[in-house]
């Protein structure tokens, strides 16, 4: 076999079209397995083979392919398959037919024209590689019947038919059996699963509120009621924007503390002209038109804070921007307020913090 035509042969395997520079093209087809009922032989699955002459153009697959395969420049294996093609040519025109091995016959018809008959038995088909045709032998039913009586199957045999039908019947019910145990473990899940998740959610907002008990202990102070909760979150947001933090739990003890010390002020409003201390000197001193403010209470309700201002002897309210807040004392300067806290603390009961205005 020539060389150029061993890499032909390759290209087939590969390719659907491979061309023959100023000669043709090979084309190749998938043709399924068919069995040929003239020789009784099953061919399997291939590429069929033709010959397109005005395919003609240069397409470097067979001279590239040649270079690479031969380590050569693609100008050189151009050159080489153009003088085989010329040789094919010459060939065909001298004797009027030109056999490419593995492929098949190029000859010349009436006309003059090239015409291709692709070799039989070759199968460039990769998938069908290893595939042999095969040779069916025709099978002939010979059945003697004896006149006047029917063959009918021994004991054995339906013995042996019916323990395989057992057999097959027993399985296929397990199999039946285990796809529905599967399809139940399944439904079982997607019906515990939303359980499993409201339980989780439950358990998140119980720890939640239990959290928060102690805005509720506040909110069942008389004053307070619903808004303290609110009021605590929203007047945190305040103090925060204006570089002070107020702590839930201080105004909290504040409150209670404030509550258990009322008594304890009206006597003190009452005995004052009896008894005097440090304490009542200091509060009588307090200036009243600072911008620092000594808060005992935050109220979102004005109503709320009118009632523990009324309750909060020495006291004003001091209106912010979302809060109505009870002021104890008002001082110049933050050192001024922050030192007082601690005389009226006394008074008023721990909790206190310094508002500027």
């Amino acid at each position: 076999m020539n060389l150029i035509e061993k890499h032909i042969t390759e290209l087939l395997y590969r390719y659907e079209c491979v061309i023959l520079p100023q000669f043709g093209a090979l084309l190749s087809s998938y043709k399924s397995a068919y069995y040929n009922t003239s020789n009784d032989i099953f061919y399997p699955p291939s590429k069929q083979l033709a010959f397109n002459a005005v395919l003609q153009s240069n397409d470097w697959l067979l001279a590239g392919y040649l270079s690479e395969q031969e380590n050569t420049s693609k100008e050189e294996a151009l050159e080489k398959v153009e003088a085989y093609i010329a040789g094919v040519k010459r060939t065909i025109e001298s004797t009027n037919s030109f056999v490419i091995d593995e492929v098949g016959v190029f000859s010349l018809n009436q006309e003059g024209e090239t015409v291709f008959t692709p070799q039989v038995g070759q199968n460039y088909l990769n998938d069908s590689f290893g595939l042999l045709p095969i040779r069916v032998d025709k099978v002939v039913e010979t059945s003697k019947r004896v006149k006047g009586s029917t063959k009918r199957p021994s004991k054995e045999k339906i013995v042996q038919e019916n323990l395989i039908n057992s057999k097959l019947t027993q399985r296929i019910m397990a199999e039946n059996k285990m796809q529905e145990e599967d399809k139940q473990k399944r439904s079982s899940f997607f019906l515990i699963a939303p359980i499993v998740l409201l339980l989780l959610a439950g358990g998140a907002f119980s720890w939640f509120m239990a959290d928060k008990e102690g805005f509720k202990q506040v909110a069942s102070f008389g004053f307070l009621k619903s808004n303290t909760h609110n009021v605590s979150e929203e007047l945190a947001s305040e103090e925060e924007s204006q570089g002070e933090y107020l702590s839930e739990q201080e105004e909290h003890v504040s409150l209670e503390e404030n509550t258990e010390n009322e008594e304890s002020s009206e006597d003190l409003a009452t005995n004052h002209d009896e008894e005097t201390s440090v304490e009542e000197i200091v509060v009588a001193t307090i200036e009243d038109n600072g911008d620092y403010h000594v808060i005992a209470g935050a109220f979102g309700v004005e109503e709320n804070a009118i009632n523990f201002s009324a309750k909060t002897e020495g006291s004003k309210i001091i209106e912010g921007r979302r809060y109505h807040m009870v002021s104890v004392g008002s001082y110049s300067s933050r050192e001024e307020a922050e030192s007082a806290i601690s005389s009226l603390e006394n008074q008023y009961g721990s909790g206190l913090w310094v508002h500027q205005k």
